[in-house]
């Protein structure tokens, strides 16, 4: 067995997916450092390793919110796309990011860091991905904007999150 966050935290919620060369990419939530954050590890054939290939894991969140329940999907040229929920902004929204080979960004693969998807004044919870034939991210979640529980969908369209329509 491989100790993936061998931290004193708690750690939570695993998602993996292969890459083409059939090693794992991993994301999970953990209270490391006083509050939940999406962290993520990646197998090189040798050691677990961030992202760039340096070793260890990396907190993809790291922000004053609880990040939980990361879900990863793997484009076909090996970049990674990443959703969970978090309340930093007072509300739990849906966020996103993506790995282009360099850094972590939002879907335009240029701006670093992630993005809020649902960015609402109510709950958006309980987010999944899936991309598309052309490697583009489609994200549905669960959001209480209605005052009701609602299913939400957005997709990116190459330029901007947008409707099913476009």
């Amino acid at each position: 067995y491989d100790n993936l966050s061998n931290n004193a935290g708690y750690s939570y919620s695993p998602q993996i997916i292969l890459d083409s060369s059939n090693r794992p990419n991993v994301v999970w939530y953990d209270d490391t450092i006083g509050n939940f954050e999406i962290y993520f590890s990646k197998w090189s054939g040798t050691a677990w390793v961030k992202a760039d290939g340096t070793a260890g894991y990396e907190n993809l969140s790291n922000n004053a919110g609880i990040s939980y329940y990361p879900k990863i999907q793997l484009d076909s040229s090996g970049g990674l796309n990443i959703v969970w929920e978090d309340n930093t902004p007072g509300t739990y929204e849906i966020y996103f990011t993506k790995w282009n080979g360099v850094n972590w960004t939002r879907a335009d693969g240029t701006t670093l860091g992630y993005e809020n998807l649902s960015n609402n004044a109510q709950n958006s919870t309980e987010s999944n991905i899936q991309l598309d034939s052309s490697g583009r991210p489609n994200v549905v979640w669960r959001d209480f904007t209605s005052l009701n529980w609602e299913v939400y969908f957005t997709k990116w369209n190459g330029t901007n999150w947008t409707a099913a329509d476009g």
